[in-house]
């Protein structure tokens, strides 16, 4: 996403919100699924 979409998001998001960028298309999960299950787990580790 470009930075001016992503300048705007944290405007439509309550509680923590955090952006990682990732050299992945529409398939993120399938192309990228260790990667997003840690950023994932920990995040949800750190705001319980």
């Amino acid at each position: 996403m470009n930075e001016d979409v992503q300048s705007r998001m944290p405007a439509f998001v309550e509680g923590p919100f955090e952006t990682v960028g990732l050299d992945a298309g529409h398939w993120l999960i399938q192309d990228e699924e260790e990667i997003v299950l840690d950023y994932v787990m920990k995040h949800l580790e750190r705001n319980r």
